[in-house]
C-alpha cells in the first residue's frame, strides 16, 4: 500500500524508538501522532518521545489510548508493515469522536512539554510546510544557503517565533497565523530576509531584515481581545526597541523610516 511521505518518515522514527525501547504495540499510536507533524519536525519530535518513554506515567497514558483504539478496531494490532498500521490507526481515530478527543488532549499535553520547535532548510533545499499546526514555547525557522521555505496555511502557537533567512535564500509566508498569549499576527503573501521575530502582537525586524509584501498580501496584528486597525503592524526599532504603529502602505514603499525615539533609520522594502 502506498502512503504519504509523512507516514513513511513517522514509521522510520518509530523504528528508531523500537531500537531503544523494544517493539511495543502502543508505539503504532505514537507513529500516527508523528505523522500529523510537518516532515522536518518528525525526527525532532521522535527525540522528544524517546525521552518521554522513560516516564512510566507517559507510557501508561499511551497504553490506555492504544487499548481504546483496539476496542474500536479489534484487528489493529495484527496489521503490518508499520506504515499500514499507522494509516489504519489514522482511519480508526477519525471515525470515533472519543478517540479524536483523547488524541487531541494527548497532543496538547505533549506540546506543552516541548520547549522549542525547529525547522531548518539548508544547502539548496526546498521545504514546504502546509496545513500545519505547530505548538511549542519557541519556534525557530531557519533558511540558508540558496534554500527556500514556504509556510502556507500554518498556525504557530508560540511565545516567540524567530524566522532567519540568509545567504541568498527566501522564506515565503501565506495565509498563516503566529499566535502567542499577548495576541496574534496574520500574514499573507509575504517573504522575509534577515532575522524577523513574531511575538504575540509585535513584529520585530533585526538589523537589515526585510518584510516583502506582495500584491494583495497583508499583515494584520491583533492584541488580545482588541484588534488593531486593519493592515496595521507593530514595527520595533532594531536599535532602541521603540514600538511604532505603521500602516501597511508605509512598509512597502521603499522609504526610510526614522525612529521617533532614537532617530535611527530603517529602510523598508
Amino acid at each position: 500500500m502506498k502512503h504519504t511521505k509523512k507516514v513513511d518518515v513517522a514509521a522510520s522514527a518509530i523504528r528508531k524508538l523500537w531500537e531503544n525501547h523494544g517493539i511495543k504495540e502502543p508505539m503504532r499510536f505514537l507513529g500516527f501522532c508523528l505523522s500529523l507533524l510537518p516532515i522536518p519536525g518528525i525526527s525532532q519530535a521522535g527525540l522528544v518521545l524517546d525521552r518521554h518513554l522513560s516516564d512510566k506515567g507517559f507510557e501508561k497514558e499511551v497504553e490506555n489510548i492504544w487499548n481504546a483504539i483496539k476496542r474500536t478496531n479489534e484487528n489493529i494490532a495484527t496489521i503490518s508493515p508499520l506504515e499500514d498500521a499507522i494509516a489504519e490507526v489514522a482511519r480508526t481515530v477519525n471515525t470515533d469522536d472519543e478517540l479524536i478527543q483523547k488524541t487531541s488532549d494527548f497532543l496538547s499535553r505533549l506540546a506543552n512539554n516541548q520547549s522549542e520547535f525547529r525547522i531548518i532548510t539548508d544547502e539548496n533545499s526546498l521545504n514546504e510546510i502546509i496545513n500545519t499546526l505547530i505548538e511549542a514555547e519557541n519556534t525557530l525557522i531557519t533558511t540558508s544557503n540558496n534554500s527556500n521555505t514556504l509556510l502556507e496555511n500554518v498556525r504557530v502557537n508560540s511565545n516567540k517565533t524567530s524566522i532567519t533567512t540568509t545567504n541568498n535564500s527566501s522564506t515565503r509566508i501565506d495565509k498563516s497565523i503566529f499566535s502567542a498569549p499577548a495576541g496574534a499576527v496574520k500574514v499573507a503573501k509575504t517573504s522575509t530576509k534577515g532575522h524577523v521575530e513574531f511575538l504575540g502582537n509585535e513584529v520585530r525586524l533585526h538589523g537589515n531584515s526585510e518584510l516583502n509584501i506582495f500584491e494583495s498580501g497583508n499583515i494584520s496584528v491583533y492584541a488580545r481581545n482588541k484588534p488593531l486597525p486593519e493592515d496595521t503592524i507593530d514595527f520595533i526599532c532594531p536599535r532602541c526597541q521603540h514600538s511604532h504603529k505603521l500602516k501597511l502602505k508605509e512598509i512597502i514603499t521603499g522609504q526610510l523610516l526614522v525612529c521617533v525615539n532614537c532617530r535611527a533609520c530603517t529602510q523598508t522594502i
